[in-house]
């Protein structure tokens, strides 16, 4: 069936030829690419000239900008979030995140003296990260260079394929239930194509684990086929509008 974006709207045409109506939501796929038609989607963006300060860790370290989402690429971000126009994503060094352990340099915790609230289930504290919401002038004023880049696939997928947002853990029998065969084949392969998408802005979390943070002000979802960082064992980052964490194996 071809990569993954041909896979997917091949599905989606398959299940709107089936005649059944399932209400729809846009979802945008991100695919790295050597340039972009927008000016800020960029990956690494570290040698950038900001206007504002460079985020910082809580212990003053300047974090890795990771990537920059270019709201004129994504109608429901400029629509949700008007007084901006570009998110910036940016996330704790490696060198300096050692699993949780010191987080200055004359402190003596080490992981055990974490309360587990930190830790997200994970047994270790995550990297700090910040999410940055840039107004077109602050825009302007800033260098915005990056390594890579990545284009913009829109995909108006049935919103079942994400399930019930309150449930603890997704069931796609429990989901898909009511769906008959081929049909119920089609979604649970549609469904699994998204998750496995290596970055995905908008409709509702496919969760690794369990429900850890719901819909609300959920931005995107991420892995390391976007971008080169360590989210553990098949790790996935799960972006809000004021804070993210990841979940793995």
């Amino acid at each position: 069936m071809g990569d993954i974006f041909s896979t997917i709207s091949q599905l989606i045409k398959e299940i709107d030829e089936s005649g059944k109506y399932f209400p729809k939501v846009d979802i945008y796929a991100l695919k790295k690419s050597k340039k972009s038609k927008a000016n800020y989607n960029i990956i690494s963006g570290n040698d950038s000239e900001l206007s504002i300060d460079w985020p910082k860790t809580s212990y003053d370290k300047e974090m890795d900008f990771l990537f920059m989402l270019d709201f004129n690429s994504f109608p429901e971000l400029k629509s949700d979030y008007s007084n901006y126009a570009a998110l910036g994503f940016f996330i704790e060094n490696d060198e300096d995140w050692d699993l949780g352990e010191a987080k200055s340099d004359d402190s003596d915790l080490e992981s055990d003296d974490y309360d587990d609230d930190d830790f997200s289930g994970m047994g270790f504290q995550q990297q700090e990260t910040k999410i940055v919401f840039f107004t077109e002038e602050e825009l302007k004023k800033s260098k915005i260079k990056g390594k890579e880049f990545f284009e913009v696939i829109t995909f108006s997928v049935p919103y079942i394929i994400f399930g019930d947002p309150e449930d603890e853990y997704f069931s796609a029998d429990k989901i898909f239930k009511n769906i008959e065969e081929p049909l119920k084949s089609k979604f649970k392969e549609l469904q699994n194509k998204v998750y496995s998408l290596g970055a995905r802005v908008y409709g509702d979390p496919i969760w690794l684990q369990s429900n850890d943070g719901g819909p609300n002000g959920f931005i995107m979802q991420f892995d390391e086929k976007f971008i080169d960082i360590n989210l553990g064992d098949s790790g996935i980052m799960y972006v809000y509008n004021d804070y993210a964490f990841w979940q793995c194996y």
